[in-house]
């Protein structure tokens, strides 16, 4: 059974996006999808009891639960697992995709969260939570994927962005903790820097105004055809350097790279983990290297960016793998 209260309509944020996709392995594993936001009562879904999901968990013990939540490792984290593991009485797993702090740190946490087990793309839960694997994220390979001239010549006309500007976009929230000043710096008369900014969780105005100042074109709201814009530019650039800026792996990062772009980002998270530096991929771990390699990004001839090629082996069925195979499992009662 995989349960979330991370299911949207209109997934444009990390966590709700790999929600979408763990939804689509589980029940193609035969598993059974449990949205906790489709409950009718507003107690059951910040509580994590809704009488119906607790009743499926005790009519069939030892079914194996995966468990995503949109808040990651925390204290309600960690009371909703043990809820959900007494009332099905077999071990959960949760996916934790960023670091959340927890009172006396994570590792004391883990020793007393009997029979939990953690799936995470993020470096600093893997190093604080003992016994936790790597999750790896995946990219849908057909809806991100490059584009000849004439087509992203027509999409920069849709999308009110100059024919022959050097454009950089990036995509993200627009929030004080994704170090979004370094792309302020990056815009120029010469390039174009586009932010398309996620408000779901709230937007911070002073970086918005910020990056308005500097002549960044600030986008808001749901787009639907997020692809098209990566299609358009020519740079995707991630300056995030704090672990809660994003998810422990950046799935923009991995889209922009299917869409054939040349990347430049800091070593976040587990990126490091997928990929490596060269063939159209720098990283950076300060603002001066940050601006030379946008600069050598923008310059690098075609023949030299082999990021499509590189992420080419990422699919969502093989990145999701593990959950298939926790949720697959023979059921077994925990103790």
């Amino acid at each position: 059974m995989f349960v979330t209260n991370a299911l949207a309509d209109r997934p444009d944020e990390g966590t709700l996006r790999l929600a979408r996709e763990v939804a689509t392995v589980s029940q193609a594993a035969g598993a059974s999808v449990v949205s906790l936001d489709d409950t009718t009562s507003a107690l059951a879904r910040k509580a994590m009891v809704d009488p119906d999901l607790l009743r499926a968990l005790r009519a069939k013990p030892g079914t194996p639960v995966v468990y995503l939540p949109t808040q990651s490792l925390t204290l309600g984290t960690l009371v909703r697992a043990a809820v959900l593991r007494l009332a099905g009485r077999a071990d959960v797993t949760v996916i934790a995709t960023q670091p959340r702090p927890l009172p006396g740190g994570m590792a004391r946490w883990s020793r007393v969260a009997k029979g939990l087990r953690v799936l995470t793309p993020s470096v600093a839960v893997l190093d604080q939570w003992p016994g936790s694997r790597f999750l790896p994220m995946g990219i849908d390979l057909d809806a991100f994927r490059p584009v000849a001239a004439a087509r992203k010549a027509a999409l920069r006309t849709g999308h009110g962005v100059p024919a022959d500007a050097k454009v950089v976009l990036h995509v993200g929230h627009l929030t004080a903790n994704r170090n979004l000043g370094w792309l302020a710096d990056t815009a120029s008369p010469d390039v174009t820097v586009i932010v398309v900014g996620s408000e779901r969780f709230g937007a911070d105005a002073a970086v918005r105004q910020k990056l308005e100042a500097a002549g960044v074109d600030v986008r808001t709201g749901y787009v639907a055809d997020i692809a098209e814009l990566y299609q358009l530019a020519d740079v995707y650039a991630f300056p995030v350097l704090s672990d809660e800026g994003a998810i422990g792996i950046p799935l923009s990062v991995l889209e922009a790279m299917a869409c054939g772009l040349p990347v430049v980002t800091t070593p976040f998270g587990g990126l490091p983990r997928m990929v490596q530096p060269g063939d159209g991929v720098w990283f950076a771990a300060d603002q001066t290297a940050f601006d030379a390699a946008v600069g050598q990004a923008l310059a690098a001839p075609a023949e030299s960016v082999q990021t499509r090629r590189t992420v080419s082996r990422f699919t969502w069925a093989e990145a999701l793998s593990p959950v298939t195979d926790l949720l697959q499992a023979k059921a077994v009662t925990a103790r």
